[in-house]
């Protein structure tokens, strides 16, 4: 004799997705914990991912003199730069005091200055009516794993 099929009504073989969906969200939910509870498979130890930033000068680099964007510019931190291929993500930091904020960076259009900051990367950076020197890098997120 051949192999019996399966007589559910409907679709064939309805009945063992169903068997199959079943036992997937069992095991899932028993990977659940109660909020704040510490998860009891990790015991003292574990793993903890996160992100860092790291200047990426191969990608894209740029030292000159930053303007402030005009009044009614976009909000935001952002800068845009003459003779970028693509939009990044980017540290500027003020020459002269060093400080520093992160921000998106865009290719700039037509004419004017090498470098525009928005108001609110200015505000950040120091930058008041006249230019100031900035050193803008290209960032990279890089995976970093704790061990507890």
């Amino acid at each position: 004799m051949g192999r019996q099929e399966d007589m559910s009504p409907g679709w064939p073989g309805a009945a063992r997705v169903a068997r199959v969906v079943a036992i997937i969200a069992a095991v899932a939910l028993s990977a659940c914990g109660r909020p704040g509870e510490p998860d009891p498979r990790q015991g003292d130890g574990g793993l903890e991912l996160s992100f860092e930033d790291n200047p990426a000068p191969s990608v894209f680099q740029l030292e000159g003199e930053a303007v402030r964007d005009t009044p009614d510019g976009a909000a935001g931190l952002w800068a845009a730069v003459s003779g970028l291929d693509r939009p990044e993500r980017a540290e500027a930091v003020n020459v002269g005091t060093r400080k520093r904020v992160s921000l998106a960076l865009y290719r700039a259009r037509g004419s004017g200055p090498a470098i525009r900051l928005s108001n609110e990367a200015a505000d950040a950076l120091g930058v008041k009516d006249q230019p100031v020197n900035v050193r803008i890098t290209a960032l990279r997120r890089r995976p970093v794993v704790d061990t507890r």
